[in-house]
């Protein structure tokens, strides 16, 4: 008889409380439907110039994205759940809906900035980009 894999549920953390808040319902998700959770943070890439060298941004990366997943790791351990942890470097949500896509992902789940609905459009929402981008089901959480 041939075993079922897991759904695979990706969630996108950035540190923020809304990604945090993002992450609590995709454990509850996973928890419910026996899925495996795919932990993802997206560093924007940056640049190398005279200023700043190729080891400097990869050090700056580590730190930034060791301080997003830090919170997130442990609310994955405080709910005896299993969990991936990927970090990659790229624009934001192409980036999220490759991954998701490469890991063969049935649902992404994102949280909102509270950025504001002016704020948002001037500034672009990464949540709406990858709305638009993704073939699989997205679930916002505000």
């Amino acid at each position: 008889m041939k075993q079922l894999k897991k759904p695979r549920i990706l969630v996108a953390v950035d540190g923020s409380d809304g990604s945090l808040r993002a992450l609590a319902h995709a454990v509850d998700a996973a928890a419910l439907c026996n899925g495996a959770l795919v932990v993802l943070n997206v560093q924007q890439s940056i640049t190398p110039s005279r200023m700043i060298s190729r080891s400097m941004i990869s050090e700056y990366h580590e730190r930034q994205s060791s301080s997003a997943l830090r919170r997130a790791r442990a609310m994955v351990r405080r709910r005896n759940l299993n969990a991936t942890f990927h970090v990659i470097v790229g624009e934001p949500a192409p980036a999220i809906v490759r991954f998701a896509n490469a890991q063969g992902c049935r649902e992404i789940v994102i949280g909102t900035r509270g950025l504001g609905k002016i704020a948002g459009l001037l500034l672009g929402s990464v949540v709406s980009k990858v709305i638009h981008l993704s073939a699989c089901p997205v679930t916002v959480v505000k």
